[in-house]
């Protein structure tokens, strides 16, 4: 003798549909997966724009060491700080220089520039070491 039971395949006594709790269980797995996948979104946008922002500042800090190369070489003193503008992103610098002490012809010139996007501020900092002469013309 056979029973008949609720999960039956033939369809006889079987409930037609998913029960309440299931739902409720895929429905809490879809959205905990959507936060998930979202977050994971927002963080590659951040890291993009951080990213932009790091590679503008480099350029404008190779740009700027080429012009004080120019500088030099006319014999001129160039400028010790400034501020730029890229999109929604300010940008500070300063160039501070030091002759080192145990090679007066070497010169260490350090050139910070200070990204600040919002509540985000990040450093590009670029260090160089030059050689002085005693003529202007000679600076490299």
């Amino acid at each position: 003798m056979i029973l008949a039971t609720g999960n039956d395949p033939r369809g006889r006594g079987a409930p037609d549909g998913f029960t309440l709790v299931e739902v409720l269980i895929s429905v809490a797995i879809l959205a905990l997966s959507t936060v998930v996948i979202l977050q994971a979104l927002a963080r590659g946008a951040h890291a993009t724009r951080r990213a932009q922002t790091r590679l503008s500042a480099y350029a404008f800090v190779a740009q700027k060491l080429a012009e004080l190369e120019l500088t030099w070489k006319q014999g001129a003193t160039p400028a010790t700080d400034g501020v730029f503008q890229s999109g929604q992103t300010r940008f500070t610098w300063q160039l501070g220089h030091t002759v080192l002490p145990d090679h007066a012809r070497l010169e260490c010139v350090i050139l910070n520039v200070l990204s600040t996007q919002g509540r985000d501020q990040e450093t590009a900092p670029m260090t160089l070491l030059r050689r002085v002469d005693s003529t202007p013309e000679q600076h490299t």
